[in-house]
């Protein structure tokens, strides 16, 4: 459902998740890791570039409010060890 300023309506605490691009998988623990600390979560690979050149993983974390959403986010997008946040 999208609410009258254009944004998706999202019922709270709600299971979230992104897609992370780095070139290692490595590079993606860590700033997972750095980002949620020891926040229960769930890290699955996700698929490769054809060349090997880049990794993807899902992140899947339960966050309560959008302020801990798009803290995530900002902490994720921000790591130097990630290309790519969706």
């Amino acid at each position: 459902m999208v609410s009258l300023n254009g944004k998706p309506e999202i019922a709270y605490p709600a299971i979230w998740e992104y897609r992370l691009i780095a070139r290692s998988g490595e590079a993606i623990m860590a700033a997972v890791l750095d980002a949620v600390g020891e926040k229960p979560h769930c890290l699955e690979p996700s698929r490769a570039s054809g060349k090997g050149k880049f990794v993807s993983m899902k992140l899947t974390i339960e966050v309560i409010n959008e302020d801990e959403r798009i803290f995530y986010f900002e902490k994720l997008r921000t790591n130097e060890g990630i290309l790519h946040i969706l």
